[in-house]
């Protein structure tokens, strides 16, 4: 996980999720916005998808259902563990609160069937091969990072 603060606007940030291993998002480099509100921390950070993502969680607009981006957060929180939690929902998708309902669908049939359904696993690996290919380093550069701007968390 790689955290970027804005230095002209402190209350937008840009971050960078690795794809946790194990998973069909293990290649991929997916970029989010975050934006603080004005009475954070009190207030969860919105977090943003800027990468699509084939995930039951993310909808096409990169809207996270997440509870503690919602009704779970507290003050003791910070960015760094809402990433860090967006990060584990990839891993493991909550199909119960999904926000795209066949890909939980599908997520499900793999989750009970295994290697004799691999519809799920199959298209969003394809579509992180597609849409998350681009490096850490590439980001940077897009983003205008130089070596001032040091990745936050890991």
């Amino acid at each position: 996980m790689h955290v970027f603060p804005s230095e002209p606007d402190l209350t937008f940030w840009r971050a960078l999720i690795e794809g946790p291993a194990g998973t069909p998002f293990e290649t991929g480099v997916f970029a989010l916005t975050v934006r603080l509100p004005r009475d954070y921390p009190f207030k969860p950070p919105q977090i943003r998808f800027e990468t699509p993502v084939y995930h039951c969680n993310v909808n096409d607009s990169g809207s996270i259902c997440l509870d503690i981006l919602q009704h779970s957060w507290n003050p003791a929180l910070s960015v760094s563990k809402a990433l860090e939690a967006v990060r584990v929902l990839l891993a493991k998708p909550d199909t119960d609160n999904a926000l795209r309902q066949w890909i939980a669908e599908l997520t499900q049939a793999n989750l009970k069937h295994g290697a004799d359904d691999t519809r799920y696993p199959d298209e969003a690996q394809a579509r992180t091969a597609k849409d998350a290919s681009r490096s850490v380093a590439e980001w940077k550069a897009e983003w205008g990072c130089g070596a001032s701007a040091q990745p936050k968390g890991s």
